[in-house]
């Protein structure tokens, strides 16, 4: 947020823009105050953003039975899902999924997003078999 001073001499230089300074050039510096003035606008009416507490679960091959059991049960209760997708399009391959993401809203009001990255390894490479 700016001080008094500093948010008075903005305006003050949004208001008299020197004469040599034209064109795009005059643009963009005309452009930076009123970003700097919109920025101190928003900074004065609301508070910073503060995540809500959050905890991270990475599931794999070795990951135990209870973590993905208890996201279930957690799915399971859900009244509202958002899926969304990206793609990759592989030259003269075609398209393929690369990152899938679920947000899950609660009962509770609370939400849960699952994140499934790389799905493109996840498609295409076969198990290997332990023979």
């Amino acid at each position: 947020m700016l001080s008094n001073n500093e948010y008075l001499e903005i305006v003050h230089q949004l208001c008299n823009i020197p004469p040599h300074i034209t064109g795009k050039q005059r643009q963009t510096y005309k452009r930076n105050l009123k970003k700097k003035l919109t920025e101190h606008k928003y900074a004065s009416k609301y508070e910073p953003f503060k995540p809500l507490p959050y905890f991270m679960n990475f599931v794999t091959r070795e990951t135990s039975k209870e973590p993905p059991r208890q996201i279930l049960q957690t799915v399971a209760t859900a009244t509202t899902f958002t899926l969304v997708t990206e793609s990759l399009n592989i030259y003269r391959q075609g398209t393929r999924p690369t990152l899938i993401q679920i947000q899950i809203l609660l009962s509770n009001r609370s939400s849960m997003v699952l994140i499934f990255l790389n799905f493109i390894s996840f498609c295409i490479k076969p198990i290997r078999n332990s023979n």
